[in-house]
């Protein structure tokens, strides 16, 4: 499937449909230091998604939607950066399933993210192994596929705003 780009802008808004594998590629991708520890828990929020995206790969859904991830674009740094202002646990546990299903590490973002917070590193480390286990259970022959349909099947909304305090509004009128 070709990877379709749907954007649309609003003045400084900016609003698209990017699958899973654009948006995590990204060199301008970066978590914040004001955003909160990575926490998501393996048995629950982990496991919903990883079903989810499972459920849509089996029953051969040509486009899967993931929810809406809001980002800054931060024109005053150095790479024109867009933070994630919505949707970093999403994000981080996408990008720990696609390297557990052997995506190569440069090429997902937040891998290369350095998570400082002890909290975030052992949630990483429990989720990481957790979802290794789980992709166990998945033939190997469709492992290759089910990676392909995570990134350019699985797609998310993404506002992309060039005020921080827009983006704040809008995460927390969510």
């Amino acid at each position: 499937m070709a990877e379709e780009q749907k954007e649309v802008s609003l003045g400084d808004e900016k609003l698209d449909v990017l699958s899973v594998g654009r948006v995590l590629s990204s060199d301008k991708l970066k978590i914040p230091d004001y955003q909160r520890p990575y926490r998501w828990q393996a048995k629950d929020h982990v496991r919903v998604l990883l079903e989810d995206i499972y459920d849509a790969f089996q029953k051969e859904k040509s486009e899967y939607r993931l929810g809406t991830v809001i980002l800054h674009h931060d024109k005053d740094s150095e790479n024109n950066d867009l933070n994630i202002v919505d949707g970093q646990q999403r994000m981080v546990t996408l990008s720990l399933l696609c390297l557990a299903l052997g995506e190569v590490e440069d090429d997902i973002t937040l891998a290369r993210h350095p998570f400082n917070h002890s909290d975030s590193q052992n949630h990483i480390k429990e989720n990481y192994n957790y979802i290794v286990a789980w992709s166990k259970m998945i033939d190997v022959s469709d492992k290759d596929n089910f990676l392909k349909f995570v990134k350019t099947s699985c797609s998310v909304v993404v506002i992309t705003l060039d005020e921080l305090s827009e983006a704040f509004q809008l995460f927390d009128s969510q």
